[in-house]
């Protein structure tokens, strides 16, 4: 049986980008048809100057490329934001709240 507080709670997206524009970040391909653009290394450390749905532009010594944002690998590992408060689907099967 699932929990009730849970039955109509809808599924929150909150996508947060790891990296904003102008930060400094790194680039790979991304396998199965999302190759950087030519003159642009993999593991080169580029600025991000400009962001579109789907698509970044970046920067490096003067030069722009258009990169998929899936090709960019943020230096940070994760952004903080705000703290809400748990909600009944946050709780574990003993009702104790579970840390994040």
């Amino acid at each position: 049986m699932s929990d009730p507080g849970c039955d109509d709670a809808r599924m929150e997206t909150n996508r947060v980008r790891d990296y904003e524009l102008g930060d400094v970040v790194e680039v790979k391909p991304v396998s199965g048809g999302y190759p950087l653009p030519d003159g642009l290394p993999e593991g080169a450390q580029v600025r991000v100057i400009r962001m579109t749905p789907g698509w970044c532009s970046v920067e490096r010594d003067g030069r722009e490329w258009e990169v998929f944002t899936g090709c960019v690998v943020p230096r940070r590992t994760h952004r903080v934001r705000p703290t809400l408060a748990p909600r009944p689907c946050d709780r574990g099967r003993s009702g104790a709240s579970v840390r994040r």
